[in-house]
């Protein structure tokens, strides 16, 4: 087993004694970086004027070594089309996995429109099976992948990552401990107007920042996601995600997917206004959010739909006033949806032609909710499609609007 203590006494082994440059494509640093790293100590990558460019993976066999730089605007990694391999920095060390910090990769990419003429690269960091790892204060820019954590990678903490990816910034799937992200920045850092279109595209192909299969637990705070999908959990057999978020921003892009799991909410926004965009899309598992704020614009259709799953919200705000759009909405079943104690602005002296509150499915609770005042406009606050013995709808206050329930009621709808 390798000595951590005597690697550390002896200090850091600095990339630029073993040969790295660092002046960009005209000289390979790869050599320099792995003969440092393979020196079991801890590794130093300074800044010296260029970015530093590598041709193969950089292994990393020594349990918990640590690789740091001057800054991640500062020691850069540039990766250029033909590098192959699992990916630019492989971790091979079992547990605990290695610390990353103060550095960045960055990948060069075509600057194009076109996603098929786009380079995929292997994960700027690839940390498969690979427990307890850490990244601090790093970048990673133009990637297809970022962050490839899928197997064990239990008890791993990202914290202060600023990152853009094609396809996925962060791969889970199969931790078998808490996984703690914080102040993640995803965010279209470095990239042109047309790659930009692809990043924020709402189509099949979307860039996802986090993409969640089967883990034990997460908690992410702090958090800003602008892009083409904040957080998409999948329907994957096994599936057990547990997790909280707090304190935490999607803005523009389409916000959450969920379809399974658990996943707590608090003090988040989800500000969408990208078309086809919402804020959160549920078509499974379980979502209570808290004190959390929703804005859409005229091109969104639903800022919050539920189609499987049952989702609570509470003392929260939703404000949809300048946008012909429906705020919530309940479009299948089997699904269950309790809102309390929550604002929906709406402007007054405006005709809506949807309703604020669309239930066409499902089992649904509305309880002390509030919408703004209507004035000499027109709409529907809450519009009952499916009617149901178990339909509770009471003490909410609408100044002015009406309640659109079915004509022989079997649910209790009372309206103030």
């Amino acid at each position: 087993a390798p000595d951590l203590a005597a690697a550390a006494a002896a200090g850091p082994a600095s990339t630029a004694a073993y040969g790295a440059r660092c002046i960009g494509a005209a000289y390979d640093d790869t050599s320099a970086f792995q003969a440092a790293i393979d020196t079991g100590h801890t590794v130093y990558a300074p800044a010296m004027g260029g970015h530093c460019h590598v041709t193969r993976p950089l292994v990393m066999k020594t349990p918990g070594q640590l690789l740091y730089g001057d800054g991640r605007a500062r020691t850069v990694v540039e990766v250029q089309p033909g590098f192959a391999g699992d990916g630019v920095f492989v971790a091979k060390t079992g547990e605990p996995g290695p610390v990353w910090r103060d550095f960045s990769v960055s990948f060069t990419q075509p600057d194009t429109d076109d996603r098929a003429k786009l380079t995929r690269y292997p994960p700027a960091f690839s940390a498969v099976n690979t427990p307890r790892f850490q990244m601090e204060h790093m970048g990673c820019y133009l990637a297809t992948v970022c962050v490839d954590m899928k197997g064990n990678s239990g008890g791993a903490t990202i914290a202060d990552l600023q990152f853009d990816a094609f396809e996925v910034g962060i791969d889970i799937d199969g931790s078998l401990d808490t996984v703690r992200v914080t102040d993640p920045h995803w965010w279209p850092f470095g990239l042109s107007v047309k790659q930009q279109s692809l990043f924020f595209d709402q189509g099949k192909a979307r860039a996802i920042g986090m993409r969640i299969g089967r883990m034990d637990d997460l908690v992410l705070r702090g958090g800003v996601f602008l892009g083409g999908i904040g957080i998409l959990v999948l329907p994957l057999p096994g599936a057990s995600l547990s997790g909280s978020i707090s304190d935490t921003d999607f803005d523009s892009g389409a916000g959450i997917e969920m379809r399974s799991g658990t996943l707590q909410i608090h003090g988040s926004e989800f500000v969408v206004g990208l078309p086809k965009a919402q804020g959160i899309r549920q078509f499974g598992g379980v979502i209570v959010a808290s004190a959390c704020f929703f804005a859409g614009g005229p091109q969104n259709n639903r800022l919050v739909e539920l189609a499987g799953g049952s989702i609570s919200i509470a003392s929260s705000e939703f404000n949809t006033s300048d946008a012909d759009i429906t705020t919530l909405a309940q479009t299948s079943g089997p699904s269950a949806l309790v809102v309390s104690a929550s604002q929906f602005l709406r402007a007054a002296n405006k005709t809506y032609t949807k309703p604020t509150i669309d239930l066409a499915a499902g089992r649904s609770i509305l309880m002390s909710n509030y919408a703004s005042d209507k004035g000499t406009g027109g709409g529907v606050f809450v519009r009952i499609g499916n009617d149901n013995p178990f339909n509770r709808i009471m003490g909410n206050m609408g100044p002015g609007w009406p309640l659109q329930p079915p004509l022989a009621p079997k649910g209790l709808y009372l309206f103030n």
